[in-house]
This record gives structure tokens, C-alpha cells and sequence, in this order.
């Protein structure tokens, strides 16, 4: 049977959150995602990046999603230098300050190792381009105490699937 001429298709609603005021929110990593990411600097080609997905753990902001997006580089601060994405996340899940030796012996396993603990997040707000306040992650730190609404949290892990691709 044909759809009728005059069926309203329905609209999809964009759901809203609240933006995150600034803050330190202690937060698990959900799940981490590999994806292919737009072109290196001044190239056609691609980059492999990692995708964090958090979720805020405790407060009003309970259940609310960050994601961070980032080089899968992993090296501490040195030489006046700021430290990788990676290895702030990496850092802040195992509560290590890792020298550069440790740092480059850590592997995809370490990585996914990761998924389901706690960190904190220093979320600021920033105005974009197109003058519309957006949060975003300006740090990551290790947690003082594990927040019980976490504990045990099991998130599925498509990770091994997505290198496979």
C-alpha cells in the first residue's frame, strides 16, 4: 500500500541538556571508541584517534555525557611542553605520574583497561565561532574516593571491534 500524499512525516526533536557549569565533575569512562578522525594538519589524510565517552557520576549533573576526542599519543609533559590528552586520561584512571619509559610501554590493553573507572574532569565554558557557549574538558585528575553509583559499572566494549574495521 502506498503512503498517502498528505502523511506528516514526524520531526525529530533535538534533545537539550543544560549546559555544565564550570566545575570538577567526577565522572567514569563509559566506553572509549577508536575512530577515524578529520584529515592531519595541512593533509588529505586521516587520523585514528580515540573517542572518551564519560558520564558524571554524582550531583545534580548525574548521568550527563562528556566525550573527548584525542591524538592516540601518549606522552607526559616534558621540556616545557604540555602532556598528551592521552596520557591525562591514562594518568588520572591509574593515579601514576608516569615517567616518558613507562609511558611508551603502555598498549591498546592498558587502554581499555581504563573503561569503567573514575576520574575527575575540569569542565570550563567557551564561546564558539558562532557565539554559542559550549563546555569543554580542560583537565583530567585522579579521584580522592570512588563514588558508589560507579562501582562495578560494566560498560560493553566495542573497542576490539572497531580496530578490527
Amino acid at each position: 500500500m502506498p503512503i498517502p500524499d498528505n502523511y506528516e512525516i514526524p520531526k525529530p526533536e533535538k534533545k537539550e541538556f543544560e549546559l555544565l557549569p564550570p566545575n570538577v565533575y567526577q565522572v567514569i569512562i563509559a566506553k572509549i571508541k577508536l575512530k577515524k578522525d578529520q584529515p592531519k594538519y595541512q593533509s588529505e589524510e586521516v587520523e585514528d584517534k580515540f573517542e572518551f565517552d564519560f558520564v558524571v557520576v554524582d550531583g545534580k549533573y548525574k548521568g550527563q555525557h562528556l566525550w573527548k576526542s584525542c591524538r592516540i599519543i601518549i606522552n607526559p609533559a616534558f621540556d616545557g611542553g604540555s602532556a598528551s590528552w592521552l596520557y591525562k586520561i591514562y594518568s588520572a584512571a591509574v593515579n601514576e605520574n608516569l615517567i616518558r619509559e613507562d609511558a611508551e610501554k603502555i598498549t591498546s590493553s592498558d587502554i581499555n583497561s581504563i573503561e569503567g573507572k573514575q576520574i575527575r574532569l575540569i569542565v570550563k565554558q567557551k564561546q564558539n565561532q558562532k557565539g554559542e557557549m559550549k563546555k569543554i574538558i580542560e583537565d583530567a585528575l585522579p579521584i580522592e574516593d570512588e563514588i558508589e553509583y560507579a562501582i562495578g559499572y560494566k560498560p560493553r566494549n566495542d573497542f576490539e571491534e572497531d580496530l578490527e574495521k
